[in-house]
């Protein structure tokens, strides 16, 4: 197997012989590649992925068997050996026991929680091999994931970012912040009273205060309970320079603007 390939093992349930479910089989594999691309991408500080993967061998007994080719979008930006390293270390400290506070960004803890979510209940287990890496993800894995992941932390405070995504269906009342820094995205849940702010906010860069919780072992907050909205005003709202003028015809008071200007400077200097 080439350095570059990534070969993926599913096996099925023993009740079922091993012989995996097709929807099992799908939703496994797809877990697995959009956590390993979610990882390129926070890398790599785009947007979209730097690689894309490739299948370059796929059989099927008992179990399973995926090979996939990690193939550079650009030859010049090669980002493979990093992506897997930070994609492995995240499974492996977990593994360990080994994962420090505050160590994982919580989007990679999204991508744990999806790839493990069927273990045990529609596959046995998932094996994922590279060069220099061999996990094997299992229910005992899993009760480690469920175990670290358990203590959360709560705080008052507040977030901004743009509102790029709202659920109020059968009252749901979720919706998703995109920061500029920081996490990938915050979900906040927010009151039936808020309904009318929120549906207005949505496309627009906003502060929202509320109770931030965090897993213990991540940087950042992964969702608020939300008690204010706050909604910032588009750059074509903000007044420019030209709208300015005029608003404060004393300001000098006998004063030309430039000796108004230069007073000020001499204080500033003295």
């Amino acid at each position: 197997m080439k350095k570059t390939q990534i070969k993926i093992i599913i096996e099925g349930m023993p009740e079922d012989n091993g012989l995996l479910r097709a929807n099992a089989f799908i939703s496994e594999l797809y877990a697995i590649t959009k956590n390993i691309l979610k990882v390129d991408k926070l890398i790599s500080g785009r947007g979209t992925p730097s690689f894309y993967l490739r299948i370059v061998e796929l059989s099927y007994g008992s179990p399973a068997i995926v090979v996939m080719d990690a193939v550079p979008e650009n030859p010049d930006i090669d980002l493979r050996d990093k992506t897997m390293n930070k994609f492995y270390s995240a499974y492996q400290n977990i593994e360990t026991g080994t994962l420090e506070r505050k160590e994982i960004e919580y989007s990679l803890i999204e991508g744990l929680i999806e790839t493990t979510s069927i273990i045990g209940k529609s596959i046995y287990s998932t094996r994922i091999i590279t060069d220099g890496y061999d996990l094997n993800l299992t229910r005992e894995f899993k009760a480690k994931l469920d175990m670290i992941l358990a203590p959360e932390e709560k705080t008052k405070g507040f977030v901004r970012g743009m509102l790029e995504y709202i659920n109020i269906h059968h009252g749901k009342n979720i919706f998703r912040i995109y920061p500029d820094v920081g996490p990938i995205k915050i979900t906040c849940h927010f009151p039936a009273e808020l309904m009318k702010s929120a549906i207005a906010a949505v496309g627009k860069y906003v502060e929202v205060k509320g109770e931030l919780r965090y897993k213990a072992v991540s940087k950042y907050a992964h969702e608020i309970i939300v008690e204010e909205i706050e909604i910032f005003p588009s750059d074509e709202e903000l007044p420019t320079l030209y709208d300015l003028r005029g608003i404060a015809p004393n300001l000098t008071g006998d004063l030309s603007s430039e000796e108004f200007v230069r007073k000020i400077r001499n204080a500033s200097i003295s």
